[in-house]
């Protein structure tokens, strides 16, 4: 630990880490939220052919049946590890699994990984978001509401029947489907946020 703290005294690293600002944080926020939530010109968004549709719905019916009875609201209130004071949730822990094993199946070159890797990536985000926290850029409220009613909006337009069919599979309401995505989303805004 002392050639830690040398080489850190040696780098000047206690005085190159200055905190950011509250202006500073509210630009990184600010520059974020223009890049992720923005009006869209839904006219000008493309669907699938018919086959490239029937494939992604199968792979979307497929993970809402996988998804069913394991990614559920009451799962999100059992934590199953906690990260810098992140919560791991059956939940969280069951979506990461089943959409990692599912894409790697799909992914015939891909591996499978296993309980440890699915883990570690799980730990990974929590600690972003945990930093992201302690920095003060993880999303407010507000632009994770602001995200959410977007992605309801995208839905609400195009009604993408993959979604519909990954809703339907998964045998949750609409509304379960935002109440389930919004720590992902949240999690996924932190990691832009982050820059």
């Amino acid at each position: 630990l002392n050639a830690c703290s040398d080489v850190r005294e040696s780098n000047n690293f206690e005085d190159s880490q200055q905190p950011l600002t509250k202006t500073q944080i509210d630009e990184i926020i600010a520059a974020a939220t223009e890049s992720v939530i923005v009006d869209v010109d839904f006219s000008q968004i493309s669907k699938p052919n018919p086959v490239q549709q029937t494939e992604i719905n199968e792979r979307m019916h497929c993970l809402g049946e996988k998804l069913k009875g394991k990614v559920t609201i009451e799962n999100r209130n059992i934590v199953v590890a906690r990260v810098n004071g992140e919560t791991i949730t059956a939940s969280n822990w069951y979506w990461e699994k089943i959409n990692k094993i599912l894409q790697a199946e799909i992914n015939n070159n891909k591996s499978i990984p296993s309980d440890a890797e699915i883990l570690n990536d799980l730990i990974e985000t929590k600690v972003i978001s945990s930093t992201a926290r302690s920095l003060g850029i993880y999303p407010p409220e507000a632009q994770i509401k602001a995200y959410i009613a977007d992605q309801q909006k995208y839905i609400e337009i195009l009604k993408p029947e993959e979604i519909t069919v990954l809703i339907q599979a998964w045998g949750i309401s609409e509304e379960d489907y935002f109440l389930l995505m919004e720590n992902r989303f949240a999690d996924s805004l932190a990691k832009i946020n982050w820059g």
